[in-house]
């Protein structure tokens, strides 16, 4: 099916170049902001990540702090 699609396409276009760079165009256009929104996407599950583990070691930090007061108490 698309491969009728894109054949139908290229009968339609194949004499007009302008349409055509206009489309490839848009294909790239398309292509480049979902490129991003991955990347966006993936950088900021990075950042929650890092951001989870600095809050477990802060915690961690703590909790091994209030045991060495404890003990020296």
């Amino acid at each position: 099916m698309a491969k009728g699609v894109a054949d139908k396409i290229y009968r339609e276009l194949k004499s007009k170049p302008i349409e055509i760079l206009a489309v490839v165009l848009g294909l790239a256009s398309t292509a480049l902001i979902t490129y991003n929104t991955i990347v966006t996407m993936q950088e900021r599950k990075k950042r929650a990540e890092l951001e989870d583990i600095h809050k477990e070691m802060t915690i961690l930090q703590y909790q091994k702090l209030k045991r060495e007061v404890d003990g020296n108490q």
